[in-house]
């Protein structure tokens, strides 16, 4: 974990709604599913989290979508200028060695999830299933189908590609079977359905949570979700203990 001032080698609109990708001068070895806390700018106190989008030896890539007061200074950020970052942080995803894992992702959950994928391919490989609300929102599929085995894509309204729920590609996925675990990003009620589903097909399946975060360490329990424990339930702290938890010690 390192926090640093690292620069901006590019930025990029890569839907046609307001969502981007950073990519920053940083060799951070970050493991599938992590993320990294960023500084957005003048008037904004807290560090700000963002899965991990992609990575490599010497850089490290985000993306988001334009929603308040700190991704509107992001998007304005252009290549040459420098962001403070601290990461890799978390607890990232538990991938098989050997069988097929099988990534769900809606919105922009999809964005950690590739850079999973490219892990999962160097090791027992992956399928992808992704949920969008429309057209101008779908991103990144090339780059998904050059790291997984097959990719699914479906949007809300049927504007690309099929008119489903993310849920319904899971639930045909498992019925042919063939995979070894399930890792999930995306919208709180998404996940929710899909480790429902997951559940009834007794596999293996993490879900990636997300919390408004205050340090990002786990120093100040901001973020905490309900789980299940030995004596009940308790609160663990999705910036330190997470963000990725076995789906079923999950309250939902």
């Amino acid at each position: 974990m390192i926090f640093k001032e690292v620069r901006i080698l590019d930025i990029e609109r890569i839907a046609a709604c307001d969502i981007y990708a950073i990519t920053l001068d940083a060799a951070l070895s970050p493991a599938a599913g992590q993320f990294l806390t960023v500084s957005c700018g003048e008037g904004t106190t807290l560090l700000r989290p963002f899965g991990v989008f992609d990575a490599g030896e010497d850089f490290v890539r985000f993306g988001f979508e334009v929603r308040g007061k700190g991704t509107t200074l992001l998007k304005q950020k252009r290549a040459g200028d420098t962001l403070k970052l601290l990461g890799p942080l978390g607890k990232g995803f538990t991938l098989p060695e050997t069988g097929k894992a099988l990534l769900v992702g809606g919105g922009i959950g999809v964005f950690p999830l590739y850079y999973t994928a490219k892990v999962a391919s160097q090791k027992g490989g992956c399928d992808a299933l992704l949920g969008f609300r429309s057209k101008d929102f779908v991103h990144t599929l090339p780059q998904f189908e050059a790291v997984c085995g097959h990719v699914s894509v479906c949007t809300d309204d049927g504007s690309f590609a099929r008119k489903a729920l993310v849920t319904e590609l899971l639930e045909e996925a498992l019925q042919k079977g063939g995979y070894e675990s399930v890792h999930i990003c995306g919208p709180l009620p998404m996940m929710r359905a899909c480790a429902d589903i997951t559940k009834r097909y007794g596999i293996k399946t993490e879900v990636s949570m997300e919390e408004r975060m205050g340090c990002g360490i786990g120093a100040c329990y901001a973020c905490v979700c309900k789980v299940l424990s030995s004596d009940g339930q308790t609160y663990k702290r999705v910036c330190k203990d997470g963000p990725v938890f076995d789906a079923e010690a999950i309250v939902w």
